[in-house]
């Protein structure tokens, strides 16, 4: 995990990119190019280029985004992960 995040964050360069990656609910498992890295919120330093981030929690659905970083550029980007199950269950 701290390998993935430390090789990404080393190839990002002079021209890098700022990324704060955040998710609703907080605390969710951040994957950037399939890597884990860390648990939202997390900021990341990186390499301009497209990146595929992907959000995973217990009990939601993941969430995914495609997202391209140009040279210097600061980014926020939020997912909302949808709740796997129902909130209210109703008997009849």
């Amino acid at each position: 995990m701290a390998d993935n995040f430390k090789s990404l964050q080393e190839r990002a360069g002079p021209d890098a990119a700022n990324l704060t990656l955040e998710s609703v609910p907080d605390h969710s498992q951040v994957l950037v190019n399939g890597l884990y890295l860390a648990a939202t919120p997390v900021k990341l330093t990186l390499a301009p280029g497209r990146y595929r981030v992907e959000m995973r929690g217990a009990g939601v659905e993941p969430a995914r985004q495609e997202v391209e970083l140009a040279p210097k550029q600061v980014r926020r980007v939020t997912l909302t992960l949808a709740p796997r199950y129902p909130r209210k269950i109703s008997l009849r």
